[in-house]
């Protein structure tokens, strides 16, 4: 059977697979990984030096490798997507892109999962460090399986941002800059609400404050971890502030999926106004 993709998602794995340069990034990302895991895992030893359960600490691995990892998704989504229109610009290739029987939206779509494919190899890449805290921390094989495709949403999120601000200059430079500020508000903006509120404590304002966190990965993330290493004990804490805050969700799985909906909506979102931008203008002449 003949799978049908994107040609842009196409051609740039065919490009991809094909140079060394890719293939010394996954070195150069696994040997980092590698640095912090044996650093954690010196700090683990330490810590609990002759405790004779020290294996089921080596579950606290799973959100270290796993928070370094989205740190780096974080750092290098902008570089790849934020210069994917501005690039095409500067070499004078984007007219003739329009000029194809591709529509705009296409062009958007396989420029942000090209850049979501190749953030995902280094996450694989990386499973046997994480394998660790699962095979000897007690972990279900479950959460990684949550854990590769929540970061393959958030990758489609913070890239589809980044391709809109590509639309927004035509020099890379100033395109990178302007994604790294939208990123500053969303990962750091939607907590200023909830810090305002919570001078007030206005419960229907403290609500509406707590879904905005949904936008910000840093909270999702916290969420899905806490979810996985503390399970219960998470989800009483929540009951506890639905009943007092009036709180929507009161299981950490659940506002986990809900918020994975919501950047998935908004990736969405982006890449729809990121099309718009690049459509080439119909003009109607009179007659």
């Amino acid at each position: 059977m003949n799978i049908r993709l994107n040609p842009i998602l196409k051609k740039d794995l065919r490009v991809t697979s094909r140079t060394m340069k890719f293939s010394w990034g996954i070195f150069i990302f696994e040997a980092f990984l590698g640095i912090i895991f044996l650093f954690a895992m010196a700090i683990i030893y330490d810590d609990n030096l002759g405790y004779t359960g020290i294996y089921k600490e080596m579950v606290a691995l799973f959100p270290i490798i796993g928070g370094t990892e989205l740190g780096i998704v974080a750092l290098i989504m902008p570089i790849m997507t934020a210069t994917a229109i501005t690039q095409e610009r500067e070499k004078q290739t984007f007219d003739i892109l329009l000029t194809t029987v591709m529509t705009p939206m296409a062009i958007i779509r396989g420029k942000v999962l090209s850049a979501v494919a190749r953030v995902m190899m280094f996450i694989i890449a990386s499973i046997p460090l994480m394998a660790i805290s699962f095979t000897v921390g007690g972990i279900g094989w479950s959460a990684l399986f949550i854990y590769l495709i929540s970061t393959a949403v958030f990758a489609f999120y913070v890239g589809s941002l980044g391709i809109l601000c590509s639309t927004l200059s035509h020099k890379s430079i100033a395109s990178i800059i302007i994604a790294y500020a939208f990123y500053g508000v969303i990962f750091g903006g939607t907590y200023m609400p909830m810090l305002i509120v919570a001078l007030f404590m206005n419960s229907v304002t403290f609500v509406f404050s707590a879904l905005l966190l949904m936008l910000n990965p840093i909270t999702n993330f916290t969420v899905f971890f806490s979810a996985v290493l503390a399970g219960d004990d998470l989800n009483d804490l929540l009951a506890g502030a639905s009943n007092q805050l009036g709180l929507p969700f009161t299981n950490a799985w659940v506002w986990f999926a809900v918020a994975n909906l919501v950047m998935l909506g908004m990736g969405v979102f982006f890449q729809k106004l990121a099309a718009r931008r690049i459509e080439p203008v119909k003009r109607k002449f009179k007659k």
